[in-house]
């Protein structure tokens, strides 16, 4: 495992979603993908992934159920093809009790 050294520090990453908010989030969109957003997951991951088009930007979003011990939950991601990194919110930090933020920028190659 190494750390990763070559992204961008999210404490300069600017990222700005004004076509989006919580509400949307935890019910619109998980709505249409049919899952409880970080509720644990209900089923176990599969392939291919399926997601959906949403708002008025068009933007596609996916559940994937990610796990971390014994748990499972349903994370939604915005499907950003031109960004190089992954953002989770405190709120998905929390719900899968990452406390160092430091270990989410860690993987192997």
């Amino acid at each position: 495992m190494r750390l990763v050294t070559d992204y961008i520090d999210p404490v300069i990453e600017d990222l700005l979603l004004t076509v989006l908010n919580n509400k949307d989030l935890k019910e619109d969109i998980a709505r249409e993908l049919e899952v409880t957003y970080l509720d644990e997951a209900k089923e176990e991951p599969s392939l291919p992934v399926d997601g959906i088009i949403w708002g008025i930007n068009r933007c596609p979003f996916l559940n994937l159920i990610v796990g971390r011990s014994s748990s499972q939950i349903n994370i939604i991601f915005l499907l950003d093809t031109g960004s190089p990194n992954c953002f989770v919110s405190s709120e998905v930090l929390k719900t899968l009790k990452i406390e160092d933020v430091c270990s989410a920028f860690e993987t192997s190659y």
